[in-house]
């Protein structure tokens, strides 16, 4: 579809208003809309923002109720709790509508004698988040899924404390390991326990998804399967790079004989070319490895081209140098080859190890979690695909199952997991089978919505190439019917702003090599008609850029620009028609986290209220980082470093040269019985904030295994006055804060 380009660049001059075209109720796209909306049809729609898939989903769901079908056989899923109860909600006010209005067609008919039968069981239309799925079907076949019939959701708080303690475990197992392993005697060699202590922790956090992704690394690999393989390698290889050097009299015998460390690599050299090299020393080959990287290859890892400076000074012939250089260029790509495959060999080797001790530690997790009778998301999502791939299994439950669901509607889905859409996957099969449902109203169906262009989800394991994944295997439901749709009239914005899109999303290019690379397809394209010169709308541009130096005078052209939209009362419209513009009409994204305190002070310097949003800066806000200390104190009170950062804090407010004087014994300042605060050469008023912290630190580490954590932050805000420090123009920001901590 060919669409107008626009020179936002060029010189405009501002042209009176256009007239608007008439408004009509029917989109452009009304066909798409009205396929995807038929429960009918098996249905995978792509919808650009703004374009109104929430209504599509919600007026097919209102249209099964209308067709006869019972909401307890509808599953619909989104993807998170907020956006489920919006749905819900919409659900049940268009029924009403429907119900009540005066429309008199066949449709609206049924849908009243439907609902007349149903009304009493509202509850039963349920829109629910995977993970809120995934909870009820363990509850409910909890021995199917082998799962503590009585489990519930891990705490937040105590995950990383699980994880911890899985981590020490594993790392105990592993040195006793050392002997016996290898991988895993190379894996701590190279990382060490630290590093490895920190890898786990993030490794275990996506447990379910590393641990297939590090097997799968492991299997696609090929080359040495042992320290001792991947060494005799190495030196072959460069005994093969050595007899092929044009001159290698130039190379080992007339080289920078001042250098002694060149003078150990020639003697090392010498060796491999005689094959008297000791590979049997893995120390031996290591420490050849450095050193050969040192004088063949640059700081990047290319081959060298020409000499070390240091090499190039060590000549004691002068004649010796241009010969040995050009050995030196000549050789250097065999051995960062050599280098390379070495490089490759251990790392395989590596990632058995890593795979041998995520493996362990996978184990414990799971065995503490099941200890403690919970499971977190990522464990309930894997224990519920296990039971639905093992229906077969269990002939009571498939049924259960497969006479329940008739119908699936999934939102979001470009940001639905390869687990997710199992899930889903497993749900819908039994449909291609002719299984289940037989005595549904009209056929089961599934209806999936999403957009590519909003999958930012990555680093949750979100993949957008599962649209394509999804309509092959639903096309496969249906043979020979259409499913695929679009939908592309946006609702949200302008047209002059929507050219904008299209001309830059268009030019947007990505490599072909790349599965989830982005293209700007036709379907992509927002529908505009012919615009205006220079895209003006009531002519005013409806882009602009505020560009400067600094990111403060960056911050005041954005705030200015804020001001004079809100005194002019510019308008915008919305659901309820149009209206005067408000604060909370406008919204600045940042790049960094550090940006949002000069736009704060810039819109607060010009009396423009501001909310930062979905956490922006959240983590370092001064009542949330006050919080955290206080969180991580009452988990571990032993420990001085915790300890100091709670007496800091502003909930105590210690002074430094009271820690000083505390120092290092500062978490017994704190709880021994018999430490001496008189004794202890405070100030006076340092003296009293520590007593006063000493009596109600006791009290508060009694409760922490006696209530919620939620409880114990409401108990200590209140005790210590806490909300006194949220004051000042942030005061609404900081409130927020808390409560999102607390909650």
């Amino acid at each position: 579809m060919e669409q107008p380009r626009l020179d936002f660049g060029a010189e405009v001059t501002p042209t009176p208003p256009l007239p608007k075209a008439p408004a009509t109720d029917v989109p452009s796209d009304e066909a798409e809309r009205a396929f995807s909306r038929d429960p009918r049809n098996h249905v995978v729609l792509e919808a650009s923002a703004g374009t109104g898939k929430t209504k599509v989903l919600v007026d097919r769901y209102v249209n099964l109720i209308e067709a006869g079908v019972d909401p307890r056989n509808i599953l619909a899923i989104t993807f998170t709790r907020k956006a489920a109860a919006e749905m819900r909600d919409r659900v049940l006010s268009t029924i009403r509508e429907r119900v009540t209005g005066p429309d008199q067609t066949a449709g609206a008919k049924a849908l009243r004698a439907q609902w007349a039968i149903i009304k009493d069981r509202a509850a039963d239309i349920n829109i629910s988040t995977i993970d809120a799925f995934c909870f009820g079907l363990l509850r409910e076949f909890p021995l199917e899924a082998d799962v503590d019939p009585a489990f519930e959701i891990a705490d937040e708080t105590e995950v990383p404390r699980f994880r911890a303690e899985a981590i020490e475990l594993t790392l105990a197992a592993c040195r006793e390991a050392l002997v016996s392993d290898e991988r895993v005697r190379l894996l701590l060699a190279f990382k060490g326990p630290n590093q490895l202590r920190k890898a786990l922790d993030r490794l275990l956090d996506s447990r379910h998804v590393a641990l297939d992704a590090v097997r799968a690394y492991v299997a696609r690999q090929g080359g040495a399967r042992s320290v001792d393989e991947a060494c005799r390698a190495f030196v072959d290889a460069l005994a093969r790079a050595l007899k092929g050097a044009p001159d290698l009299s130039a190379l080992l015998q007339r080289g920078p004989s001042l250098s002694e460390r060149y003078g150990r690599l020639a003697a090392d050299l010498h060796a491999v070319s005689r094959g008297t090299f000791p590979v049997e020393s893995p120390s031996d080959v290591r420490r050849l490895q450095r050193a050969v990287e040192w004088y063949f290859l640059t700081q990047k890892k290319e081959p060298r081209k020409r000499l070390l400076d240091e090499a190039a000074r060590g000549f004691e012939v002068a004649a010796d140098k241009s010969p040995h250089a050009a050995a030196v260029s000549a050789v250097a790509p065999d051995i960062a080859i050599a280098l390379d495959g070495l490089s490759r060999a251990v790392n395989v080797i590596l990632s058995q190890g890593l795979e041998r001790v995520l493996e362990v530690a996978v184990g414990q997790f799971d065995a503490i979690m099941a200890e403690h009778s919970v499971l977190d998301f990522p464990a309930m999502l894997a224990r519920a695909v296990q039971l639905l791939g093992r229906q077969e299994e269990f002939a009571r439950s498939r049924l259960k199952l497969q006479t329940r669901y008739h119908h699936l509607l999934v939102d979001e889905f470009q940001d639905t997991s390869e687990a997710q859409w199992q899930l889903v996957e497993l749900l819908t099969r039994a449909w291609s089978e002719g299984e289940g449902a037989a005595d549904a109203v009209i056929p089961p169906s599934i209806f999936i919505v999403g957009d590519r262009k909003q999958s930012i989800y990555r680093f949750r394991y979100a993949d957008v190439t599962l649209m394509d994944a999804a309509a092959r295997f639903i096309e496969g439901l249906a043979p020979g019917r259409r499913v695929r749709s679009a939908i592309q009239q946006s609702f949200r914005s302008v047209p002059e702003l929507l050219g904008f899109v299209n001309q830059v999303a268009t030019e947007m290019r990505s490599q072909e090599t790349i599965p989830e690379r982005f293209d700007y397809r036709d379907l992509d394209q927002f529908p505009i008609g012919a615009l205006p010169p220079g895209a003006l709308r009531d002519g005013r541009p409806v882009l602009g850029l505020a560009v400067g130096p600094t990111i403060e005078l960056t911050a005041n052209a954005v705030a200015t620009e804020v001001q004079r939209l809100l005194e002019a009362k510019t308008p915008v419209r919305d659901r309820e028609g149009t209206r005067d513009i408000r604060p909370d009409d406008i919204a600045i994204l940042f790049r960094s986290r550090a940006a949002h305190r000069y736009y704060e002070e810039a819109l607060e310097a010009r009396r423009v209220k501001t909310y930062v949003y979905k956490g922006l800066g959240f983590f370092e806000s001064p009542e949330v980082q006050d919080l955290h200390v206080l969180l991580r104190y009452l988990a571990r009170p032993e420990d001085n470093l915790r300890a100091a950062a709670f007496l800091r804090s502003r909930f105590i407010r210690l002074s430094d040269a009271a820690l000083v004087k505390l120092a290092p014994g500062l978490a017994a300042s704190l709880r021994a019985p018999q430490f001496d605060v008189a004794a202890a050469g405070l100030g006076e008023f340092d003296t009293a904030l520590l007593t006063r912290a000493r009596a109600s630190a006791s009290g508060w580490l009694e409760a922490a295994d006696r209530v919620s954590p939620a409880e114990l932050v409401d108990r200590i805000l209140d005790e210590t006055s806490y909300t006194y420090e949220l004051h000042g123009a942030r005061l609404a920001q900081a409130r927020e804060n808390v409560k999102k901590v607390r909650s």
